[in-house]
């Protein structure tokens, strides 16, 4: 119920009192029927007039049951929402970004030069481009980004992605705009917009303060004459007007969080990257001259421990790499967890955030299509980096193989859920489509990992991990020392881990039952040498368990 309507309805319940109240006074003083008839008269008609009224304002939906709501969080002319909910979200959305260690980015998208088309269109002519504008930005935008109509011909978004990754997508919005034509009436009308970005934590934690600074940086959207988008990465920092810019601890301005490892960006320009990184205990990882890529860059270790793999020296927290000239590539492990500050003329953040956000979408689309796999290729990937060191892999060679062990089952994209699902044996054609799981790995890879050094080595090894050793396997029935020895690790790792595992269509063998079908198959199926030093590892993993 809105307010007046609540207050009409108290104000009815005090006249009908009164009426009461009157009337039995009237009644004890002076018992005339003919008054009686006349007083109980008008209370009945004012009860049946005021009953009808609030019949009527409950059928629209004025009431205290809540189910007027979705009107109430939606904009009547766009059908977006409107500035309450928005804000009411909002302040949800930081409490979530602030428990679940986050950031967000707030949008204020505002349409340049409206003033032009208010005056030159007719009332409907105007609300007509104003409710159009939203459905471009609701046709546009990505699922998971919350629109609102602010306000006129401001919109607000909320995406749920950092500085760097929510100015590509506001880009590619403002592009389309620009080529999109508005049709009011006979009219053919070509917007842009200004858009000013803040971001969270980086720009406030509380919902006054982001927006304070989604609109300072609209305002510096507007005044260099629209149709471009303002953050902090290139507009003056808006709370401190002299020199110096302090920001405190949780501060960044974007984020790549994975398993095992975190990369916080701090700073950026046209220039120069700065970077936290934090990687857990136990992960290799590569840093490249300045001949294998143009520019500076630079590593200081702020904590844990870091061992050089070639060298096999022990650097702890307060030393420091900087890359050379020549071209090439020194590869390092994680002792202890490690935090990183990596400085680097290079753009490499959204380059990365690209390549992360891609493989992600590709993984959990595996595990959304069978269930069975989660965890599967982590568990290859840590004993491939344990078989591998044991039969001396180094450098390149380990790294490959790791990623591949990662990545060996991306071709399954390809293959239809209901095949990867299917409880029990396939059938000849099913069977048929699985097998070329491999060939579709290897062109995933190659096509979406070319800034990746190891890509050409890692989509091999995803093509051949289900050779054969004695020539059986597939896709093209490679045998011997024709198989890389990475695929044959992997070969064995995979099927091991598929022994012991549940499955529909078979019971999970215990560690010792696929250990000895292992031994059975060594020589057909597996790599003797590969073998022999995965008995090794498990027997040495039992002592130590």
């Amino acid at each position: 119920m809105e307010p007046f309507s609540f207050l009409n309805s108290r104000l009815n319940l005090v006249i009908l009192t009164i009426f009461s109240v009157v009337f039995i006074f009237i009644l004890i003083i002076n018992p005339d029927p003919l008054v009686s008839w006349i007083f109980s008269g008008t209370i009945l008609a004012y009860g049946l007039v005021s009953g009808f009224f609030f019949f009527r304002s409950g059928q629209k939906g004025e009431n205290f049951t809540g189910e007027n709501e979705p009107k109430k969080s939606s904009d009547s002319l766009t059908g977006l929402f409107n500035r309450r909910y928005f804000e009411n979200r909002l302040e949800q959305e930081l409490e979530k970004a602030e428990r679940e260690k986050n950031n967000f980015s707030l949008v204020y998208f505002d349409v340049d030069k409206f003033k032009h088309w208010n005056e030159n269109l007719s009332a409907s002519g105007r609300e007509d481009l104003v409710k159009k504008i939203g459905e471009f930005l609701l046709e546009n935008s990505g699922e998971d980004v919350i629109i609102s109509r602010f306000w006129g011909d401001r919109f607000a978004l909320l995406i749920p992605r950092g500085l760097g990754s929510s100015e590509d997508e506001v880009k590619a919005l403002l592009e389309k705009l620009r080529n999109y034509p508005f049709r009011i009436g006979e009219t053919d009308i070509t917007l842009q917009a200004s858009c000013g970005i803040a971001l969270y934590p980086g720009d406030g934690k509380t919902r006054e303060k982001l927006q304070k600074e989604a609109i300072n940086f609209l305002q510096h959207s507007k005044n260099l004459g629209g149709g471009i988008i303002s953050s902090r990465k290139n507009a003056f920092p808006l709370d401190f007007r002299e020199s110096i810019s302090i920001y405190p601890e949780g501060v960044f301005l974007d984020k790549i969080a994975k398993t095992s490892t975190q990369l916080f960006l701090l700073y950026k320009d046209r220039n120069i990257e700065i970077i936290r990184q934090h990687i857990v205990a136990g992960k290799p990882f590569s840093v490249d001259s300045e001949g294998s890529r143009s520019g500076f860059e630079f590593f200081f270790i702020l904590s844990g421990e870091v061992k050089s793999i070639e060298r096999e020296k022990i650097f702890k927290s307060g030393s420091y790499i900087k890359t050379g000239p020549i071209q090439g590539r020194s590869f390092f492990e994680t002792i202890t967890p490690v935090d990183i500050l990596y400085i680097t003329s290079n753009s490499i953040f959204e380059e990365k955030s690209t390549q992360l956000a891609y493989w992600k979408k590709m993984v959990d689309s595996v595990k959304e299509k069978d269930q069975r796999i989660e965890g599967h290729g982590r568990r290859i990937e840590t004993l491939a980096k344990k078989i591998g060191q044991a039969m001396g892999l180094e450098g390149q060679d380990l790294f490959s193989l790791i990623y591949a062990s990662f990545l060996h089952d991306i071709g399954k994209t390809k293959i239809p859920g209901e095949i990867l699902q299917k409880k029990g044996p396939l059938n000849e054609k099913e069977w048929e489509i699985v097998k070329k799981h491999p060939q579709w790995g290897k062109e995933i890879i190659e096509e979406n990992l070319k800034n990746i050094y190891t890509e050409e080595d890692v989509a091999e090894i995803v093509y051949q991990h289900h050779e054969n050793y004695d020539g059986t396997g597939y896709p093209s029935g490679l045998k011997g020392e024709e198989i890389r020895i990475e695929a044959q690790i992997l070969s064995l790792l995979d099927a091991f881990d598929a022994m012991t595992s549940e499955r529909p269509y078979q019971s999970a063998k215990t560690i010792p039952e696929a250990l000895e079908e292992i031994k059975r198959c060594s020589g057909s199926q597996f790599s003797p040498e590969v073998v022999k030093h995965f008995l090794r590892l498990m027997e040495k993993e039992e002592v130590e368990e």
